[in-house]
């Protein structure tokens, strides 16, 4: 069922007076536009990245406990994943550019 753009107008401008759904929306959006850079970033980059999180944890300087800790557990598990994409996607790019595997 496709809604009229009337109906489309109204839902929107309502959701827009809601302070609550704007920031919701932007949280949203914030989480899934860093995750989406993070994923294009080449390996040097996140490793930097997964090692100044892992630095930040150890040296005391914003120690985290409980939800937020898991939240940077989480990242940094989520950076490790992005790390092996980004090897291996670098891996293909060398091979097709050399035409031999990366030893």
């Amino acid at each position: 069922m496709t809604l009229s753009n009337d109906t489309v107008k109204v839902r929107i401008s309502r959701a827009l007076r809601e302070r609550n759904t704007r920031v919701a929306c932007l949280i949203f959006e914030s989480i899934r536009t860093a995750l989406d850079l993070l994923d294009e970033q080449s390996p040097v980059v996140i490793e930097a990245l997964i090692e100044h999180a892992k630095d930040v944890q150890r040296t005391g300087y914003g120690v985290l406990k409980g939800p937020r800790h898991d939240v940077r557990q989480a990242l940094i598990r989520y950076g490790q994943a992005a790390l092996e994409a980004a090897q291996a996607r670098e891996r293909r790019l060398l091979e097709g550019i050399t035409g031999e595997p990366d030893a």
